[in-house]
């Protein structure tokens, strides 16, 4: 037996995955989980970003506009920034807004990929109920007055606790919902601007499917870095991936499921896993639930909050109390 789990996003107010924890944890490697905790991406390499400013011909700009100091664009790019896409039109109207237009492009892309990177994450068990059995801290002290507030106003008279609102409704009074991806954003601009191109010439409607074409690219070679630690930047502590365990006959041990195993939270231990007593506390009081985290490499570790000090490696304690799941 064993309660549902599911594994929250609340600042994103998303879920990831529900059910027995013993029938979705070790049922595959959770790539796409490891996917949305990626860091933003890093400047693209010299691919065909670098290649569109050095091939072919680059014509001399001769609008007034271009007599602006680099500064202006700077601050023009930072007043797009509430309109992704416009931004990004923008940028490849000529290769000298491209050029100046590199880091806000790669802002833009990061702001649309509504990453799980830096939020509050927690695998919660169904029979958590109240708010006052949620991991102390992860709530600010403005979600809880919001979140009281909301109990008070659906309080009945008699105070009975059968009507107070379910924990998932009341998590929805913290964090902001997912805005669509930025690439659906490009996607709905160029539809909408395709009943104007149909009307128009041949080459308007080739220079239509260009610019949806170099939007495309341009986003898509993005690139991130490689997932070799996950980061905990709530407590300023992290595991290595070449740490994990080996398993033979189960090549998927991945950093998806260390993290799972250390933010699991519920009042009841049942976790549909025949695992020792003394490990159970340890499941339904996962040390790391509520906390922040992102999956990057070793290079590009965010830099802590001077309070935290300097990165902490756990990843031997982790592997260990990993292998309890992997070889029950």
């Amino acid at each position: 037996m064993g309660q549902f789990w599911a594994m929250k996003n609340i600042d994103r107010q998303e879920v990831y995955d529900s059910g027995k924890l013993g029938e979705w944890l070790l049922a595959s490697d959770h790539s796409y989980l490891l996917g949305r905790l990626m860091t933003p991406i890093q400047l693209p390499k010299s691919v065909e970003y670098d290649t569109w400013l050095t091939e072919g011909k680059r014509i001399t700009q001769r609008s007034a506009l271009f007599k602006l100091p680099n500064e202006m664009f700077d601050m023009i790019f930072d007043e797009l920034k509430s309109d992704d896409v416009s931004l990004l039109c923008l940028a490849i109207t000529c290769k000298d807004l491209l050029a100046l237009a590199k880091q806000p492009i790669v802002d833009a892309v990061n702001r649309g990929m509504s990453t799980w990177a830096n939020c509050r994450l927690i695998c919660m068990g169904e029979y958590t109920q109240y708010v006052e059995e949620l991991p102390e801290g992860m709530l600010t002290a403005e979600e809880l007055a919001r979140i009281k507030a909301a109990l008070a106003a659906a309080s009945s008279e008699d105070d009975d606790e059968e009507e107070r609102p379910y924990i998932d409704d009341l998590l929805r009074l913290v964090g902001t919902p997912r805005e669509p991806l930025l690439m659906d954003k490009i996607r709905d601009f160029m539809e909408h601007r395709f009943p104007r191109a149909r009307s128009s010439s041949a080459s308007a409607k080739d220079q239509h499917w260009r610019d949806m074409d170099t939007l495309e690219v341009l986003v898509s070679h993005c690139t991130h870095p490689e997932p070799e630690v996950l980061c905990n930047v709530s407590k300023g502590e992290y595991v290595r991936r070449a740490a994990l365990p080996a398993v033979p006959g189960f090549e998927m041990v991945s950093l998806a499921h260390a993290l799972i195993v250390q933010v699991c939270w519920s009042p009841d231990p049942s976790c549909a896993f025949a695992i020792p007593e003394e490990y159970e506390e340890r499941i339904s009081r996962g040390r790391w639930a509520g906390d922040r985290f992102c999956v990057t490499s070793a290079e590009t570790m965010p830099k802590l909050a001077p309070e935290l000090g300097e990165w902490r490696d756990v990843s031997d304690d982790v592997a260990r109390f990993l292998e309890v799941f992997l070889y029950e």
